[in-house]
């Protein structure tokens, strides 16, 4: 697969087919190594409630004015 990469501002983006089963919120891993760089969908999918769950007064920071 070919895909096309293009500047935007100071941003490079990668502009891939449609029938990658990606999203605009996709999260990825990009993997870079020698002349070869690997996207990877990161399966990782983190629900609010999951992460405020594992809040403990022990990992709770205090306020800050």
């Amino acid at each position: 697969m070919n895909a096309n990469i293009e500047k935007n501002k100071n941003v490079l983006t990668v502009s891939l087919p449609d029938d990658v089963d990606l999203s605009e919120l996709s999260m990825i891993e990009v993997v870079s190594k020698d002349t070869s760089a690997v996207f990877k969908l990161n399966a990782s999918n983190y629900a609010l409630k999951d992460l405020l769950d594992k809040i403990t007064p022990d990992n709770l920071h205090h306020e800050i004015f």
